[in-house]
């Protein structure tokens, strides 16, 4: 027999943040513990302006690139994954 589904149980809000869904032993969370990628802005700040729009962040850009190639993945994919969001942001 078909039982009608409680609908509200749907509309509640879950706040789940992405550090919760990617495992502790995750290949990124061992990358990102292990390099101190703070270093590409000694690299870069010469190429950066204090004039005009802010850039983007060279740590994330360097970071998405860098799981491109780990990965074999496309730019595109690298918004979609939880695991790589939570490694570029």
């Amino acid at each position: 027999m078909y039982r009608k589904k409680n609908r509200q149980l749907q509309k509640e809000n879950v706040t789940i943040s992405l550090d919760e869904l990617v495992p502790e032993n995750h290949l990124l969370r061992i990358i990102d513990k292990a390099i101190d990628f703070n270093f590409i802005y000694d690299e870069l700040e010469n190429l950066y302006s204090e004039k005009g729009r802010p850039g983007i962040d060279p740590v994330s850009l360097f970071k998405i690139v860098f799981i491109q190639y780990l990965f074999g993945i496309h730019r595109s994919e690298c918004g979609v994954q939880v695991v790589y969001r939570l490694f570029t942001h």
